[in-house]
């Protein structure tokens, strides 16, 4: 059997909305792809949720279930982020927190920092950890960094772009009038050299930044204590 199909022309002002446009079956379009109508389509099908932190940026479908506990081996090393972001948020507010309430503003920082990294409860131990961080914190090594001078600029996270144009976030940057100290939080020590190295290109990038000499520390939470990066 045989069809002919016959495409009329409307007059130009005379076309008729309510009837379909049949001539979009022949809308070319490459081997492969898809119609603009349908990558449309698709597209608003696919589109993802944005869920963002500070401290985590990323795109998560509509579906997606919440975050829960990581297998055995990684729980440490998840524990450590967390650990890292609360002291990491503990500095931006250290120069308007008394020694006595130290406590206090970890646990808060502790409760608002848990769910991006555990659905479930308990997981850890929240006291432990936060006497873990409280310590750090009260090391006379360490306490000097969290401490606000008139002098001395403090910036936490602190954000640069390199020579070759990678962002990079400091920890924790001190600019004063005549030294910029560069200081990086780490959880524990299984790689040194490699955090020496990171520390090392930090400097760089301030002195080329702000031509002052630099200082650089790496200051481990657990067992607390300070290194100074040459």
């Amino acid at each position: 059997e045989m069809y002919n199909i016959v495409l009329r022309k409307e007059k130009k002002g005379k076309k008729n909305d309510s009837l379909p446009d049949f001539t979009d079956i022949f809308e070319p379009y490459e081997a492969g792809s898809l119609p603009d109508i349908a990558k449309k389509a698709a597209e608003k099908e696919n589109s993802p949720l944005k869920a963002s932190s500070r401290r985590m940026e990323q795109s998560l479908p509509l579906n997606a279930p919440a975050p829960s506990a990581p297998p055995a081996d990684n729980l440490q090393r998840v524990r450590g982020e967390l650990l890292h972001a609360v002291i990491a948020e503990f500095a931006k507010k250290s120069a308007e927190t008394d020694i006595l309430a130290i406590n206090d503003v970890l646990s808060s920082i502790y409760d608002s920092l848990y769910g991006f990294y555990f659905s479930e409860k308990g997981v850890f131990s929240k006291e432990e950890d936060i006497r873990l961080l409280e310590n750090f914190i009260n090391n006379e090594e360490i306490r000097p960094f969290f401490e606000q001078k008139a002098d001395t600029e403090m910036l936490p996270e602190a954000e640069f772009i390199d020579s070759a144009g990678t962002l990079i976030r400091i920890d924790m940057a001190r600019i004063s009038p005549d030294c910029i100290t560069v200081v990086d939080f780490k959880t524990g020590n299984p790689y040194p050299e490699e955090y020496r190295r990171q520390v090392r290109h930090y400097m760089n990038v301030l002195e080329q930044a702000y031509e002052k000499r630099t200082k650089g520390y790496i200051a481990y939470i657990n067992p607390p204590g300070i290194e100074e990066v040459r």
